[in-house]
């Protein structure tokens, strides 16, 4: 089995749609106005920590769903219930890596 360019390039075009809409949908949920950084500014001020240390928060909480699932793989219980498919873990993890480099653009834009 082969897994070629053009296989990679619709799973990449997939992602993309699917990130799209996600970021959409969650940043209505999360965001405040028109701020997409607003969940992690009001934490790290109520709890007088960096932005950056909520976002690994929120972040590690999908990778964590991630490491679970690759340990159920291995030791053959990948089909165990979750509470969400753990595609949309995969793509939660690219969002919040996105929401990582705003953060890191927004410092570089205006502190």
């Amino acid at each position: 089995m082969t897994y070629t360019a053009a296989d990679y390039k619709s799973v990449l075009d997939e992602i993309w749609e699917k990130i799209q809409a996600l970021q959409v949908i969650k940043g209505g949920e999360y965001a405040k106005d028109l701020d997409r950084l607003d969940n992690f500014r009001s934490a790290a001020a109520a709890l007088d920590l960096p932005m950056e240390t909520i976002w690994l928060i929120y972040f590690n909480k999908h990778i964590d769903a991630i490491k679970t699932y690759v340990r159920d793989v291995q030791h053959g219980n990948a089909d165990r219930p979750r509470s969400e498919p753990i595609e949309g873990r995969f793509l939660d993890a690219i969002v919040y890596l996105t929401l990582g480099l705003a953060i890191l653009d927004e410092k570089k834009r205006y502190e």
